[in-house]
C-alpha cells in the first residue's frame, strides 16, 4: 500500500548486492535476512524505476522508497516483501 514513509536517515545501503533485480525477477532472500532488522536498506532495480527496500521494525512492514531519474516519486509498504515487489512493479513496470 502506498504510505507517506521515508527511510530513516540512520540506514545505510547494503554493500553486497540487491534485494530484487527485474533481469531475473528474483527475491534475494539472504539480503532480506541481512536487511531485516538491522540499519540497512537494499537495492531493488529495474528499468523504469529504482527502489530502497528496508525492514521497517516499528510496524512489521517491508518499506520501498521509489525514484526515477533521481527524483523521489512515492513509498510503499507489504507484509510480504513479495506482494511489495509486485504491488511496485504494478505501478511503475517490469521492465
Amino acid at each position: 500500500m502506498k504510505v507517506d514513509l521515508r527511510i530513516p536517515k540512520k540506514f545505510v545501503i547494503y554493500p553486497k548486492g540487491a534485494v530484487f533485480s527485474n533481469f531475473d525477477n528474483e527475491v534475494d532472500h539472504n539480503v532480506a535476512f541481512w536487511i531485516q532488522g538491522k540499519n540497512y536498506c537494499a537495492e531493488c532495480t529495474a528499468s523504469n524505476f529504482h527502489g530502497l527496500v528496508w525492514w521497517n521494525d516499528e510496524l512489521g512492514y517491508w518499506c520501498v522508497e521509489i525514484w526515477q531519474d533521481r527524483v523521489y516519486k512515492s513509498s510503499y509498504m507489504a507484509e510480504r516483501l513479495e506482494d511489495l515487489i509486485q504491488e511496485v512493479q504494478a505501478t511503475y513496470g517490469f521492465l
